[in-house]
């Protein structure tokens, strides 16, 4: 009886480790204006479909008080997941030449619409920090 108990424990366990999971992330609502924060999976499990923020690549956006030449970009990775294939792919915050802002994939269109925290002078942002604003929608 002991060894039962214990092994209904363990299954316990990990049935509930499971559920823990799979509801980790956050909703993906499609057509909705998403945030999304480095490490974190946004799941719609209807469309079998997730998308992560994997590193934030580089930032040189002018900072707020400074006057600049140019505006800067950031440049970030992101990991979007179709069924069982993963695409990894790079998004810009700048809408110039060759800065890609928005891709395709699969018939969903990804669209980087922001990132924050807005750079400062003299301080530097951690990668845990930064926040992306993605809109993803199904063509």
């Amino acid at each position: 009886m002991g060894k039962f108990l214990i092994a209904l424990a363990f299954i316990a366990i990990i049935i509930t480790g499971c559920i823990k999971d799979k509801n980790s992330g956050g909703n993906l609502i499609l057509n909705d204006t998403l945030i999304i924060k480095k490490g974190e999976v946004l799941f719609n499990y209807d469309k079998d479909i997730s998308i992560s923020l994997d590193s934030i690549l580089n930032d040189s956006r002018c900072p707020l008080t400074y006057e600049c030449i140019w505006a800067g970009n950031a440049e970030l990775r992101f990991i979007f997941r179709v069924n069982k294939n993963y695409i990894v792919f790079k998004l810009n915050t700048t809408h110039f030449s060759s800065f890609i802002t928005d891709t395709l994939i699969k018939c969903y269109r990804i669209t980087l619409l922001g990132l924050s925290p807005y750079p400062r002078a003299s301080e530097i942002i951690s990668q845990e920090d930064y926040r992306a604003e993605i809109l993803i929608k199904r063509e």
